[in-house]
């Protein structure tokens, strides 16, 4: 599962949640909603470091001309 799964798994949850009318049912599908979005933000999260580090490691490798494992 990718992020955006995630994230629409999370709106299934409030939405039932919110037109459930047991109590509680509806605690532990926000609860699950709100595990899920946490499980979306850390993927993009990942992401985001992953791909900024990418781009940090490849501008090391251009900046140096000696190193024989750069560009």
């Amino acid at each position: 599962m990718d992020e955006s799964d995630f994230r629409q798994q999370a709106d299934r949850c409030r939405r039932r949640a919110r037109d459930s009318s047991d109590p509680d049912l509806r605690v532990a599908l926000f609860r699950m909603g709100d595990e899920l979005q946490m499980m979306a933000d850390e993927i993009e999260n990942d992401e985001i470091i992953f791909a900024e580090r990418k781009n940090v490691e490849g501008a090391r490798r251009l900046r140096s001309p000696n190193d024989p494992n750069g560009l």
